[in-house]
């Protein structure tokens, strides 16, 4: 994932300028046929360009791939995105 850049106001983005939240991937492969889903907590800041790298082995033949993002620090999972990215692929 690439940021764009976030802005923000107020005391706490004065303190520190950095949006946090979890991103949550999911795959469904031969490796994992019930799918497997992990939540990575990561944090952007104002400069666009910031990334997050994650490698995914998902191992041969058909996949697919979920991204989405989440609020951090709360009880209950709250999407922050408006559903999710995901892919299809096939791996030889």
């Amino acid at each position: 994932m690439r940021s764009f850049g976030f802005t923000g106001n107020g005391p706490g983005w004065q303190r520190n300028p950095k949006c946090r939240f979890l991103i949550f991937l999911s795959q469904i492969s031969a490796k994992y046929p019930l799918g497997k889903e992990t939540f990575h907590p990561v944090s952007f800041g104002p400069r666009p360009g910031e990334k997050f790298v994650k490698e995914l082995n998902p191992g041969p033949g058909l996949g697919s791939f979920s991204v989405a993002t989440y609020a951090i620090n709360q009880p209950v999972r709250l999407p922050q995105s408006y559903g999710g990215v995901g892919f299809l692929t096939v791996v030889p």
